[in-house]
């Protein structure tokens, strides 16, 4: 009996020991794979931070130019509402003189045909004060008729 649980013991030993040898192997072969899985991963992650810092490089050169640009076009936005201000002082300005005219060429028919200056006086002189505001530098009007 004492030799049949040797032999039990032995057997017991052997299918152990066997197991363990296979489990060894399989770690062995799996942390093979898995250190040159793990190499690849790093490599990944190496080049995936070198990109990302590229970027982000390339990032900051783009929000320099973009601030640049912005300004830029504000500046040039100021240039061209300055611009379009004179401009339609200008319209404005012409506008007015061609209304005066408009109104004296009645008149000058009035006169020219030989009305009384007294009788389109209010109308001369209304005429002359609406040139004179639109255009402060010509003296159109003589100061004589406005008395």
């Amino acid at each position: 009996m004492l030799e049949h649980e040797q032999k039990d013991s032995d057997l017991y030993i052997q299918n152990t020991q066997a197991s363990c040898n296979k489990l060894l192997h399989d770690f062995s072969t799996n942390l093979a794979y898995h250190q040159s899985q793990l190499k690849a991963h790093s490599k990944i992650v190496d080049e995936n931070t070198s990109n990302l810092q590229r970027s982000l490089n390339k990032i900051a050169e783009v929000s320099v130019e973009i601030e640049e640009n912005s300004k830029k076009t504000n500046a040039g936005q100021s240039e061209r509402d300055l611009q379009c201000a004179e401009f339609q002082s200008k319209i404005k300005d012409h506008t007015e003189a061609l209304a005066a005219i408009d109104e004296a060429n009645p008149l000058i028919e009035h006169l020219s045909g030989g009305s009384s200056f007294i009788l389109v006086k209010g109308r001369f002189n209304k005429v002359c004060e609406d040139y004179r505001v639109s255009q402060p530098q010509a003296d159109c009007c003589s100061s004589q008729f406005l008395q």
